[in-house]
């Protein structure tokens, strides 16, 4: 894959313009404007549907996979739906297909049959996110010279839709469907099901083809419907699509996630936000995954027992989203991905109103004419590492090995009010070294400093000078009566170094002067960063 026509972009990286012939924009701004484009124009059939059975068997809905054509996927499943992408790989792989480009969000588990893909040629692009066993080839630039194109969730959607990202099949799994192609996520049996299908809605709107793998074909129109028959060209009976119990997988370590130095930043997150004067009626709200959820677990008890009702939460949602919405605390729950799949979720994304599901296009497509991060008075994200200039760094750790993806956080960066929490510094045991979260300059940049308005530590916090939010004015007048200590972010910087050096020896700087191996796209489709291999990692 060839990267040409680098450029400095408005953040001071170096980025590639021409990736594989195709051209891009070098990120600019995150209020830039963005190109005059069009929808992609999506395939309509040339016959009326007659309302025959779409049901087929799984190979027959690879013949209108040609050579180069793109497949898409989608990750609601995690960890739990290896089975699935096994298979997809396997029938492209026998039909001898090759250079197929694979467009999902986020890849999980070990997947060495994707790499081996990769390596003979069956698969020329990826798309999406890297974990696990791809993201360890990738950074061991196994998959050289092929460089993984990474997302946000809803920048996903904004590719597919303007056909930046044109998808030939759409093909994903699902616990139930009916025999014309209306798909649930919430019904079938308990052991696969997966909660909201929204993330997959560009793909089968603008796909030339879609079609969805099922657990359980119904012989009846089904009464609950994440993806509409409208859409859909193939129905395949599919044993065991998914499993339910590789959905939390990451996200949910409760142990971890409870751990009293969470806890004491959760705690410190909940005065700043009475601060703010967001904890009252009526605010809209997005708290992240893994150490967001003991600041929602907080921010639950306060509402409730203060008799308080937010107005509503989007995002990935678990049981205690839920507890919420019944203790009175929340009047709406937005749903978009499945984080905690207890029957407790599904029974209320199926039969209470104040809990709807949504698509990823309504979260955060920036091709939509309205999206609803921009409508949430604050939101909470963690981060693995973030720099004097408040850029945000989710990809790599301070080591420049991979240690997550992208995903929705820049998206969520458009809230009224964006908080980052981390602590001052951390300690790798695999390494037996330590290493500052608060940095001159992160290794890769996810999310432009711009979208952050304030960063929080187990000691202080940080107001940034270019923040736009409301919000920041009430955090200056009431931050010290709360117990907030606001600092300069050149003297947090200074305190996480120190914290690091009293954790144990200092982790080297890495050599990050290695091939590209990740290019990193903003929410606008601009190319925001690359992801290097560090030296020492080569394979």
């Amino acid at each position: 894959m060839r990267l040409e026509g680098w450029q400095t972009n408005s953040l001071g990286r170096a980025v590639p313009t021409t990736i594989a012939g195709r051209g891009f924009r070098p990120f600019a701004g995150a209020y830039a404007e963005m190109p005059d484009e069009a929808t992609h124009p999506a395939r309509v059939p040339r016959r009326p549907f007659d309302g025959s059975s779409k049901v087929t068997t799984f190979e027959r809905v690879f013949d209108v996979v040609r050579d180069g054509d793109a497949v898409s996927f989608p990750h609601y499943y995690r960890n739990g739906g290896d089975r699935f992408l096994r298979a997809v790989i396997a029938e492209l792989t026998r039909r001898g297909r090759k250079g197929i480009r694979l467009i999902g969000n986020a890849y999980f588990g070990e997947l060495d049959y994707l790499v081996a893909a990769v390596r003979d040629g069956t698969i020329a692009y990826v798309y999406g996110n890297p974990y696990g066993g791809l993201a360890k080839a990738a950074g061991a630039g196994a998959l050289l010279p092929m460089c993984i194109m990474g997302c946000t969730h809803g920048g996903r959607q904004r590719d597919i839709t303007l056909g930046i990202e044109p998808v030939r099949l759409a093909i994903f799994p699902a616990p139930a469907a009916d025999p014309w192609g209306n798909a649930s996520g919430v019904l079938g049996n308990c052991d696969e099901r997966c909660g909201p299908l929204g993330l997959f809605d560009a793909d089968v709107r603008y796909a030339d083809y879609a079609c969805v793998c099922a657990g359980t074909v119904f012989d009846r129109f089904l009464p609950d419907r994440s993806i509409s028959m409208e859409h859909v060209d193939f129905v395949v009976p599919f044993e065991k699509p998914g499993d339910t119990a590789g959905i939390g997988a990451g996200t949910l370590d409760l142990a971890r996630i409870m751990s009293a130095g969470n806890l004491t930043v959760a705690d410190r997150v909940m005065a700043l936000l009475g601060a703010a004067g967001l904890l009252r009626d009526g605010v809209a709200f997005q708290s992240g995954s893994g150490a967001s959820l003991a600041i929602l677990q907080r921010l639950s008890d306060h509402f409730a027992e203060h008799h308080l009702k937010a107005s509503l939460t989007i995002g990935g949602i678990t049981q205690i989203h839920v507890e919420m919405l019944r203790r009175g605390a929340v009047e709406l729950i937005l749903h978009g991905q499945c984080f905690q799949p207890t029957p407790e979720v599904f029974d209320s994304l199926l039969t209470d109103p104040g809990h709807q599901e949504v698509t990823s296009s309504i979260y955060a497509n920036l091709a939509c004419k309205g999206t609803l991060t921009p409508l949430l008075d604050f939101s909470l994200l963690s981060c693995a590492e973030i720099d004097s200039a408040f850029n945000v760094n989710t990809v790599t750790g301070y080591d420049g090995r991979f240690v997550g993806g992208i995903g929705g956080g820049p998206n969520v960066g458009r809230s009224k009010l964006t908080i980052i929490f981390t602590t001052l510094a951390g300690f790798s045991k695999r390494r037996g070294q330590s290493y500052p979260s608060i940095r001159e300059r992160v290794n890769t940049v996810t999310m432009p400093g711009e979208l952050v308005d304030l960063v929080i530590t187990e000691e202080d916090a940080v107001i940034n000078p270019a923040s736009r939010s409301p919000y920041v004015a009430a955090i200056r007048e009431n931050a010290a009566r709360a117990g907030i200590s606001l600092i300069a972010m050149e003297e947090l910087a200074a305190k996480a170094m120190a914290r690091a050096r009293e954790l144990g020896p200092l982790m080297p700087e890495p050599d990050l002067s290695g091939e590209p191996v990740e290019i990193v796209k903003a929410d606008d489709g601009s190319i925001l960063d690359v992801v290097r291999r560090a030296a020492g990692t080569g394979g």
